[in-house]
């Protein structure tokens, strides 16, 4: 049986807003690091790229005053 993730996987939570962001941030910035665009909204896979839609902010993790 194969593995599915790569070893160097691991599983973690995010714990508030500014991990998230910053999450969010790496992972808009991969393929710029990877040279396949100079600027993360070029890359067409990517949740940067304009237009796309994403997911509202998981509620835990809106700050108090956004909380509905």
């Amino acid at each position: 049986m194969r593995e599915i993730w790569q070893p160097s996987y691991y599983d973690r939570r995010v714990r508030d807003i500014e991990e998230y962001r910053a999450f969010r941030e790496y992972i808009h910035l991969n393929p710029v690091i990877r040279r396949l665009v100079s600027v993360a909204t070029e890359y067409p896979y990517s949740s940067a790229h304009p237009g796309l839609e994403l997911d509202n902010v998981p509620q835990r993790l809106k700050p108090v005053t956004l909380r509905a």
